[in-house]
């Protein structure tokens, strides 16, 4: 784990915490949250490289923490950009540009009025590894999830579908683009 906050079996108020300029790369999960009391986790310019979970609020501590609000940052080489479930507020991810990873990952919760709002973020797809399945979907959401002004994408080389799955959840999408770097450039998209 590369920033563990919250992880205590007792309730606490581990809340109002700033990650401002930070790199964290190589770890099983780079930035965890343990427990629901973790209210107003604000990262900014958070960098990421080389983790299976690069979010991850459903492993540790008590198995629901909430997730952050992220302005700016890079996330790249990971399994799941996200691994999360958010209990309390609206959690915010603004100008987040991420590449080369498998999955945007698990998505759960999400009370507010909009739930999770993504806005202005680009996600370019990598490939799945020689030797293993394509991926059975990379989102998987059963929350409250809007994208607006986002870009999806897939690595040059990658002609893999980029699969959507809305379990229970609302999904949308607004100005937003959705393409591919297929041989054809024909979109390959699909949301279940």
């Amino acid at each position: 784990v590369g920033i563990a906050i919250g992880l205590s079996a007792v309730l606490q108020n581990t809340e109002n915490i700033t990650i401002r300029d930070t790199s964290i790369e190589s770890t099983k999960s780079a930035l965890v949250v343990g427990q629901s009391q973790s209210r107003h986790v604000v990262c900014e310019r958070l960098n990421i490289y080389g983790a299976k979970y690069c979010i991850n609020t459903r492993d540790y501590g008590q198995l629901g923490g909430n997730c952050p609000s992220i302005f700016g940052g890079n996330f790249g080489g990971a399994k799941w950009l996200f691994k999360v479930t958010s209990v309390g507020g609206t959690p915010v991810i603004d100008g987040l540009y991420a590449e080369s990873f498998l999955a945007i990952g698990q998505i759960a919760g999400g009370q507010g009025k909009d739930g999770y709002v993504f806005t202005s973020c680009s996600f370019t797809f990598g490939n799945t590894p020689a030797g293993k399945g394509a991926m059975n979907a990379h989102l998987i959401n059963t929350g409250l999830l809007a994208f607006h002004g986002c870009q999806f994408g897939t690595a040059l080389s990658n002609a893999e579908p980029m699969r959507f799955a809305n379990a229970s959840g609302y999904l949308s999408f607004r100005s937003c683009h959705i393409g591919s770097n297929s041989p054809d450039q024909a979109p390959i998209f699909y949301v279940t």
